[in-house]
């Protein structure tokens, strides 16, 4: 019934000493939802554009994506929880804006709906995880750069977050993932089977990773708002100010430091009352 709907993915989040118990507590079980979701939604993300990390902004088809998920019964033998990713017949929007229909034959990924390819996605980016950290465990060093270099292919500061749980808990704990593939496109026919299976040992790895994502790589951004608070010392050309603006939806005061020229600017705006862009 679930296939017929859509994608399956299902989690797995067990302790080691009673892998097969029927039930969690109810934090982590609440967790695991909102996990999965994560990385269904960073598959999403990362289809739409690619990036070490992202922000709570959405795009009309990750929006769409988000607001179109359902979760499924639990299953028997452990704790799983089933999340679907549906396939519906509506025409699914490639990167260059021409329509296509969902249903299609072919591997070609752009011909892909969009919710299949969010679903490829995550799984692209879990196996190269799964990848680094068996590497990283193997030669018991961490490094930066098999993380970074697969941006493109899914790997990010959100997914290295969702896989972790790293902000929630104070013991890792493994975590089992699965793909079934609707049988409502024909291709899934040709994808293979999808179990992947993170160790505890591994978390400690995509915490460290998405912290330097976040840390070391700077995204250039553009801030719209009007400039409330400016500040200067006596006899200096540069100064501080305040943007009230928008950041992902949410009202902020971001402050920042300008240099002469870009200090008078925003004096001038402030004076006139008039809006302000900030490239940075």
């Amino acid at each position: 019934e679930t296939v017929g709907i859509g994608d399956v993915i299902r989690l797995n989040e067990y302790n080691e000493l009673n892998r097969y118990s029927s039930t969690l507590p109810y934090d982590e079980g609440s967790l695991l939802i909102q996990r999965g979701k994560d990385m269904l939604m960073t598959g999403a993300l990362s289809v739409h554009e690619a990036k070490a990390y992202y922000s709570s902004g959405r795009a009309n088809p990750v929006r769409e994506f988000e607001s179109s998920l359902r979760l499924g019964q639990t299953e028997h033998g452990s704790y799983t929880i089933k999340l679907i990713a549906p396939i519906t017949e509506e025409l699914s929007v490639d990167s260059e804006n021409e329509a296509k229909p969902k249903k299609q034959e072919l591997l070609d990924v752009p011909t892909q709906p969009f919710s299949r390819r969010a679903v490829m996605k995550m799984v692209s980016g879990l196996n190269l995880l799964h990848e680094i950290g068996h590497e990283s465990e193997k030669s018991g060093k961490y490094y930066f750069d098999p993380f970074i270099n697969n941006i493109i292919k899914g790997v990010n500061a959100n997914l290295c977050e969702a896989v972790s749980n790293w902000r929630h808990v104070s013991q890792f704990s493994p975590l089992n993932v699965s793909v079934s593939w609707s049988y409502l496109l024909e291709s899934s026919n040709q994808m293979p089977t999808v179990e992947i299976e993170f160790p505890q040992n591994y978390m400690r790895f995509y915490k460290q990773a998405s912290e330097d994502f976040r840390r070391r790589i700077e995204e250039k951004t553009t801030l719209y708002g009007f400039v409330k608070i400016l500040q200067r010392e006596q006899g200096e050309d540069a100064g501080i100010i305040s943007l009230a603006t928008l950041v992902d939806g949410s009202q902020r005061m971001v402050r920042m430091e300008l240099n002469e020229s870009d200090y008078q600017t925003a004096l001038r705006s402030h004076k006139e009352d008039i809006f302000a862009r900030v490239t940075g």
